[in-house]
């Protein structure tokens, strides 16, 4: 019998301890974490010394082993109560700094009697029973003080937790509340019962209060591992995220071997855990795709990937589009550890983009006939003015205008046909079209000018493409008509140039001056007001120099509205 006793308080000792490492390296950090830590080694060495005390070889080494005992039993009941003051967040140990220390007072108080006066400590008699040696109480004050210790604190620590269970709204509190309070009571009646009601009464008994301590420190252990009474740790998370999370998780080895699967991988693979753990990650990748991830385990590769587009394959041999992501995971040292690959179906995200893209398609096939349309009725007007034209033999310079006019308006709207763009122009190419079309028109015998065109690469919605067609229009075919009378050459620059934030566009021809009074006469009445009514819609200014020829310099800001991308 001694020897199964001794063998159980062994045991208990190897529990305590396991129970105590395992909630530290949970989280290491948490006050609560270190606080159970410290119980769980008092009680361990309360249960290994009261083993040994009771397979002593006599009575002052049972003493010895005894006295020995007090670094764990008489610490125990303020590691309890300190433990339930920080699980029930009570106040006054969080706003009283020396409270913490107080609590511990009087087991450090007994520990240092214990090994400074043996005689009052030693004060009882030593019984050599069958099951080993035991203690029995002499009644001195030191016995009646430390159970008067003992109980009051664990008094303390009973209204404590029933009060938190009187006032704990969440079913997870309340739980963890009853059965702390039963398995503290339960310890609290069969151990003082056998440590200490039968030892004043002097009747024999093994020490059984630490084997009875065993069921709250499991209770605790145990709400600490199914309710978190812990709060959050590295492990709770892993737990939770694998659980929770929407999408794909991976955790794989430096072999690529599958660890770790979260519960939507499982979903989404429509696969058990069985067929996929310590498995290839190659199995769920499409063969066509396989050559993209394995490089990726590669040892010497330590750069994340995101947002890898591939196709995944199911258990039952289906594939999917699915956006893939894969980051290494590094130890202390930086040292590969493995990986960890995120993943989610694609499968939606491809047909809505599609459905985007043909509605894109349809809309820009709309506006491109809308813009042929527009571009053939505008030819149509020029036919008739063409007719209108030829029924008189004489030259009819407005109706030369309006053509002129009306073949500016209609060149912007082929080029946005001809054009994947249907919605701005690259000013550029259009620029050189139409003064290729101005010159044909009014080109005059024994007459050679030449162009000059700088343009960067400027493009123009058709909000300002078309008033600045028309203003280049006025101003060039001004030029040609007036700007080298009585000249047999000339040079016509035009520039188109961005500046920042602003379109600076400038016209200049160095044939004759033209006076101010010219300008605004009636001769250029009529296209200087449509040229200014045009710059005003552009929200510009315009500047003309008359020195060295005629300029007419316009500046104008860059449209904010943005031209949405292309399919």
């Amino acid at each position: 019998m001694m020897n199964a006793l001794f063998s159980l308080y062994q045991f208990a000792f190897i529990v305590f301890l396991y129970m105590g490492f395992r909630v530290l390296f949970r989280q290491h950090h948490s006050t609560l974490n270190r606080v159970f830590f410290s119980l769980s080694v008092s009680l361990a060495i309360w249960s290994f010394t009261t083993g040994y005390m009771l397979v002593a070889t006599s009575q002052a080494s049972a003493n010895a082993w005894r006295q020995f005992s007090t670094l764990g039993f008489c610490l125990m009941p303020a590691l309890f109560l300190h433990f339930f003051m920080l699980k029930t967040r009570f106040k006054p140990l969080r706003t009283c700094a020396i409270c913490p220390g107080l609590l511990y007072l009087p087991g450090l108080t007994y520990i240092l009697i214990a090994f400074f006066n043996p005689q009052a400590f030693a004060e009882g008699q030593y019984v050599l029973m069958a099951y080993g040696w035991t203690f029995l109480s002499s009644g001195s004050w030191l016995d009646w003080s430390y159970n008067l210790y003992y109980s009051s604190y664990f008094v303390i620590g009973f209204s404590l937790l029933i009060h938190w269970l009187k006032k704990a709204n969440k079913k997870r509190e309340k739980s963890q509340a009853r059965l702390i309070i039963l398995s503290l009571v339960l310890a609290f009646i069969f151990g003082s019962l056998t440590d200490t009601v039968l030892p004043v009464l002097q009747i024999p008994a093994p020490p059984l209060a630490v084997l009875f301590a065993l069921i709250p420190a499991f209770t605790l252990w145990y709400t600490i591992e199914k309710y978190r009474a812990m709060g959050l740790s590295s492990q709770n998370i892993v737990s939770d995220i694998l659980k929770n999370m929407g999408e794909g998780l991976l955790l794989l080895d430096m072999g690529g071997r599958i660890r770790e699967i979260s519960d939507e991988t499982l979903n989404l693979l429509a696969c058990t855990r069985d067929d996929l753990m310590l498995k290839s990650v190659s199995m769920i990748v499409a063969e066509s795709d396989v050559h993209r991830i394995s490089h990726l385990l590669d040892k010497e590769n330590r750069k994340p990937v995101r947002n890898l587009d591939i196709n995944l394959r199911r258990c039952d041999g289906k594939t999917f589009p699915a956006i893939f992501s894969m980051a290494p995971v590094f130890d202390d040292w930086n040292d590969v550890l493995g990986h960890i690959c995120t993943f989610r179906d694609h499968t939606e995200e491809q047909k809505n983009e599609e459905q985007i893209r043909a509605s894109l398609r349809e809309k820009e096939i709309l506006l491109a006939e809308i813009h042929h349309r527009v571009k053939n009725n505008l030819q149509l007007i020029n036919s008739l003015v063409n007719m209108q034209q030829n029924l008189s033999n004489e030259e009819n310079t407005v109706l030369k205008s309006v053509k002129s006019r009306i073949r500016a308006i209609s060149l912007v709207h082929e080029k946005l046909f001809r054009t994947q763009n249907v919605e701005a122009i690259d000013f550029s190419d259009f620029l050189k079209d139409l003064i290729s079309h101005l010159s044909m028109s009014y080109k005059k015998p024994g007459l050679q000018i030449q162009t000059h065109i700088h343009v960067d690469h400027v493009v123009l919605p058709l909000e300002q493409a078309t008033p600045c067609s028309l203003i280049l229009n006025e101003i060039i075919s001004n030029a040609f008509k007036y700007g080298f009378t009585g000249q047999e050459s000339g040079d016509l620059r035009v520039s188109f140039v961005q500046e920042k934030e602003q379109y600076v566009l400038t016209v200049k021809n160095d044939g004759k001056t033209m006076p101010k009074h010219a300008v605004e006469s009636e001769t250029f009445g009529l296209g200087m007001k449509i040229t200014q009514a045009l710059v005003q819609q552009l929200k510009g200014s315009l500047d003309i120099q008359h020195s060295g020829g005629t300029t007419f310099r316009i500046q104008f800001p860059k449209m904010n509205t943005s031209v949405p991308p292309r399919f």
